[in-house]
């Protein structure tokens, strides 16, 4: 077993972005090699908060390609204003698109790009009343 050499009693979770509804528009969608399933790709999202007190904040998404997740996928594609014929689509089409995403903080933490242990959001996609370029 791997011991973490990290001390959490001076965790908070101030950083997190609280659970709500946030308008958001996507910035990045790039096609990702999976880290869990050798084979796999994810499409690696991220996106900028448009209204609030949370505006310019960033939330990241890492949606699997595996056939059992195709549903997120498709939901989240959908809620960009994306409808894509079977053969499928660029994930440039995705850029620029607005839509709300629902936020919920779980009971768990992931590594940040520096090796930080914070606390994880989980995403829900859905239309937005408004979309735009």
């Amino acid at each position: 077993m791997a011991e973490v050499p990290v001390d959490l009693t001076k965790s908070t979770n101030d950083d997190a972005i609280p659970e709500g509804e946030y308008m958001v528009q996507v910035n990045k969608c790039d096609l990702t090699d999976s880290k869990r399933t050798p084979g796999n790709k994810n499409l690696a999202v991220e996106m900028t908060i448009q209204e609030g007190e949370h505006r310019g904040r960033k939330l990241f998404d890492n949606l699997s390609l595996s056939q059992n997740a195709l549903w997120r996928v498709t939901r989240f594609v959908n809620a960009c204003g994306v409808y894509p014929p079977p053969t499928g689509f660029k994930t440039e089409d995705l850029l620029g698109a607005f839509l709300y995403c629902s936020v919920k903080n779980e009971q768990r933490m992931s590594m940040d790009p520096n090796g930080n242990l914070v606390p994880t959001n989980s995403l829900r996609s859905r239309p937005s009343e408004y979309r735009g370029k």
